[in-house]
């Protein structure tokens, strides 16, 4: 069954409400079994102040064998987080929007945890083995804490620890007090029309996404880094802190592989902030094409690269056809700090009052001397658009058209 037939059965209530006598819950109409023994269909009945056990027992139910949990329109608040197994898809009616409407999966008053919806490690208590989560969808969600800004719940919005083949399609990530979306270790996660808006405080440690490679966590062992991920088409926007982190602990514990396409990273109207639109120390072979960096204040930077150490590197970062907006005439669009070995921009277009385009003077040449920067844009970069004392920007002289 396709998701678009699932949204339609969500829509048209086609769906029987078999087999919940055997689930226990005859006095829970918000939760059915559908049609098909794989998936359950959850409601919201207008009364239910906390769906935590509704939500885990639909889960508990698909697990042994996998199945989707299709959730219809409505706000679903909650006491405690989410946690979805490897082979559950939990799919909803949201829009994408910013405001969130449609399925809304949303933290109460008095919410205990460090995330609403968790895909991380889980122990058999048997056998004390441990399963990384694996091939799981959610799709047409919003995830939300819709409390006022002095009034927010504990923790971040999305977490995804250790987890692979993980796929977010049209969901909305909005007003929690931490980090919107955390990716911790794991491989070949995709996000596509991923909306990650006003999340995080004033502080450093929070704000929209971030991907850490770093090798501190507690679960099992498992892929090392955060490696191969996509995302696609997406708005990443009004988090407080860092619109987007990429860091690690070094070595193989580094975001690799990144590959992000047409999304939106900017800060709209904020004002206050201080962090870069992107700001990445641990980084290999990552990609942005086609994106557009927007940092309105005369404060913000759209890039800093750089940062770590001997072993907390950034190396063979590229960005394609990428366009960076920025209005300061103290700070550059892109910072390169110590530790940023190579780095590419092709194409950049530029726009806004900023008076300087990169700023590479924390930078040397390597041995044997080379260029750690290559660097093209449109309009064509100028000597004042770079700070360059060393020389390691290397710009290609641009041929005439013939």
């Amino acid at each position: 069954m396709s998701n678009i037939e699932r949204r339609h059965l969500l829509r048209t209530g086609a769906i029987g409400a078999v087999g919940v006598a055997a689930l226990g819950l005859t006095s829970t109409p918000a939760l059915a079994q559908t049609t098909s023994t794989f998936g359950y269909l959850i409601t919201n009945d207008g009364t239910t102040t906390d769906y935590s056990l509704i939500f885990a027992t639909a889960i508990a139910a698909v697990k042994p064998t996998g199945g989707y949990i299709l959730v219809a329109r409505g706000t679903y608040r909650f006491l405690s987080p989410i946690v979805l197994p490897s082979g559950v898809s939990l799919i909803g009616e949201a829009s994408r929007t910013e405001s969130g409407k449609g399925t809304v999966l949303a933290k109460r008053a008095g919410f205990v945890g460090d995330a609403l919806v968790k895909i991380v490690p889980t122990q058999d208590p048997l056998t004390l083995a441990w399963d990384l989560p694996r091939g799981i969808t959610i799709d047409g969600i919003a995830i939300q804490d819709p409390g006022a800004s002095s009034n927010k719940q504990q923790g971040g919005g999305l977490l995804i620890q250790k987890a692979s083949h993980v796929v977010l399609n049209n969901v909305l990530v909005s007003g929690h007090a931490g980090w919107g979306v955390v990716v911790e270790g794991g491989c070949l996660c995709s996000m596509s029309g991923l909306v990650c808006i006003s999340n995080g405080t004033i502080d450093p440690n929070t704000g929209g996404l971030k991907m850490d490679g770093s090798s501190n966590l507690v679960e099992p062992t498992g892929p090392t880094g955060v490696g191969d991920c996509r995302i696609y088409d997406s708005l990443i926007s009004k988090n407080m802190g860092s619109q987007i982190v990429l860091t690690g602990s070094g070595g193989n514990y580094r975001v690799f592989g990144l590959t992000v396409v047409g999304t939106q990273i900017e800060t709209g109207g904020l004002t206050g902030l201080s962090s870069p639109l992107l700001k990445a120390d641990c980084a290999d072979r990552v990609a942005f094409i086609s994106c557009n960096f927007a940092a309105a204040q005369q404060s913000i930077r759209c890039v800093s690269l750089g940062g770590g150490n001997s072993t907390q590197i950034v190396e063979d970062v590229t960005f394609s056809s990428c366009h960076f907006g920025f209005n300061s005439s103290a700070n550059p669009a892109v910072l390169l700090l110590s530790y940023t070995n190579s780095a590419n921009f092709i194409d950049m277009r530029h726009g806004g009052t900023g008076t300087k385009l990169i700023d590479a003077s924390a930078l040397s040449l390597g041995s044997p001397a080379q260029y750690k920067v290559l660097a093209s844009a449109m309009p064509p970069i100028k000597a004042a658009d770079v700070t360059d004392p060393q020389g390691v920007i290397r710009v290609p002289t641009l041929q005439a058209p013939v």
